[in-house]
């Protein structure tokens, strides 16, 4: 694998889904100083790049340079968007121009990766950021911390490894979400509970 690393890695995302991901994975990385998106696009398509962890804006850029020009981003197998939620035209915007369905990932500083869309390339829904990773319990929990039942709304609570305090703490995040009854998280926002 050839890895692109635009997310800075002071960010969590480039981090961890560029730099220890290629790591862990013997793949080659290349590391952008600065995301400028027309040196991005030329890079993806020279270099064969094939896992490209980004931001809904990079990809929201991307999909809009240069659309008269024709780039072949065949080797592109993995677009993960995460940092913030990918506004649903983007995917769509992104998918329209290159042919790639760009995958959401949600985490948390404080607990690392949490859920990703791992689902096969037809069946990527830019509506959820997929089921929760490994062993990563999430839960959709009321505001005195009662677990709510698939499709109600509620606060995203994860318990996990990675997170402070081990897997028996519960993690509350602030972020709203819900789980759909086959376990994929969608996330709507954030809590003015605290």
């Amino acid at each position: 694998d050839v890895v692109l690393g635009a997310v800075p890695l002071s960010h969590a995302h480039g981090l961890g889904n560029a730099l220890l991901a290629a790591l862990r994975a013997g793949a080659s990385l290349i590391v952008r100083p600065r995301f400028l998106r027309r040196q991005v696009l030329e890079l993806l398509a020279r270099e064969h790049v094939t896992v490209f962890p980004a931001v809904p804006f990079m990809l929201r850029m991307l999909a809009a340079t240069d659309r008269r020009r024709h780039i072949d981003l065949a080797a592109l197998r993995l677009c993960i968007s995460a940092g913030a939620p990918l506004p649903p035209e983007v995917c769509t915007a992104f998918r329209a121009r290159f042919g790639i369905a760009v995958r959401q990932l949600y985490g948390l500083t404080e607990a690392g990766s949490v859920a990703c869309d791992l689902a096969p390339e037809p069946e990527v829904d830019p509506a959820t950021v997929g089921r929760p990773l490994g062993n990563v319990i999430v839960t959709i929990e009321d505001e005195r911390g009662r677990p709510l039942p698939a499709g109600a709304r509620g606060e995203i609570v994860v318990r996990s490894p990675a997170a402070a305090g081990g897997p028996a703490t519960p993690l509350r995040t602030r972020d709203l979400g819900w789980l759909d009854a086959a376990g994929r998280l969608s996330v709507s926002g954030r809590t003015s509970l605290f």
